[in-house]
């Protein structure tokens, strides 16, 4: 919290927040920034049932503290909040998954990268999912092996 506290005191720009620390709820995140949580994550933090259906969860989101979000549900579901406006995608279907531990490191990783080329919030929704459903089919534990 306190390196937290210290970015948005020195107004740093462009954060992507990959946390899920019940602080998030009592403070006011820049509008620049995005974070990154999962549905659990997010229900422990700002409220909401781990049950609720994609109507709910974006309602959820629409009225949480945060300007930019990236909402995932494992591998079913994911919102993107950006500002008023909600979008929502579901992962491509993997049929041989080696290793999914990861993809949602690879998932911020591409939220930040595409978020500074300031794409059009469903291209870069886009783009994020499909690079965290590729790693799942290639990441091996300790090293990242890319097949053409």
């Amino acid at each position: 919290r306190i390196i937290i506290d210290k970015l948005i005191e020195h107004k740093f720009p462009g954060v992507t927040l990959d946390l899920s620390e019940s602080y998030l709820s009592q403070m006011d995140i820049p509008a620049s920034w995005i974070l990154k949580i999962n549905w659990r994550e997010f229900c422990n933090i700002f409220g909401g049932s781990f049950q609720a259906d994609l109507e709910e969860r974006k309602t959820s989101l629409r009225t949480a503290p945060v300007s930019k979000a990236l909402l995932t549900l494992e591998e079913h579901q994911a919102i993107f909040k950006v500002k008023n406006q909600i979008l929502d995608c579901k992962p491509m279907t993997v049929s041989k998954v080696v290793n999914s531990v990861g993809a949602g490191d690879v998932a911020t990783a591409s939220l930040t990268h595409f978020d500074r080329f300031q794409l059009e919030p469903k291209s870069t929704l886009e783009k994020v999912l499909y690079n965290a459903s590729e790693s799942c089919k290639n990441m091996k534990p300790g090293a990242f092996i890319h097949e053409p």
